[in-house]
This record gives C-alpha cells, structure tokens and sequence, in this order.
C-alpha cells in the first residue's frame, strides 16, 4: 500500500486524471455489462460501445511511453470499436 501511495504522489496530474477516468469507464462498463446481461436495458450496446472504445483510448495515452506495440493494439481496437459502434448506430 506505502509503494501506491508514493507511485501516486509521484504521479503528473494529467496521469491521475487519466487513472480516475479509467476507473470511471471500467465500472461503468461492469455496470453496464450487467444491465444487458439482466435484461435491464437492451439497447445499452448502443452506450457499452462508446465506452469501451474510450476506455482502449486512455490504456493507449498511459501506456505510450511503456510500450509501444501494445499502444498499437489499443489505438487499433479503438479505431475498430469506434467503426463498429458507428455503423451499429446507423443501422439500428
């Protein structure tokens, strides 16, 4: 617990901001997932999409200096969910 204390301290606050979205886009994601899973909401694709698409954004931003390949990864599927989502919106 002390060494997250210091990585997060020692952390630029455009790197907190990014964290915190994060969170927010994962659990809202979970939240979602189980709204569709329980049949809560049926059309929550439509806003799961988006989401998960901005979520795959902001591993890219984090992990830039990191890893490159795998920003890749995350800028690719990005511009796929984004594509996918788009079109899911035009069709329905």
């Amino acid at each position: 617990m002390e060494k997250f204390k210091n990585t997060w301290n020692q952390a630029q606050t455009n790197e907190k901001v990014l964290s915190i979205i994060g969170i927010i886009c994962s659990l809202s994601i979970l939240i979602l997932a189980g709204m569709q899973i329980l049949g809560i909401w049926n059309k929550v694709i439509n806003v799961f999409e988006p989401l998960l698409g901005m979520l795959m954004l902001i591993q890219a931003i984090q992990n830039w200096k990191k890893n490159k390949v795998a920003t890749i990864f995350y800028l690719c599927t990005f511009i796929l969910i984004l594509l996918f989502s788009i079109l899911i919106f035009v069709i329905r």
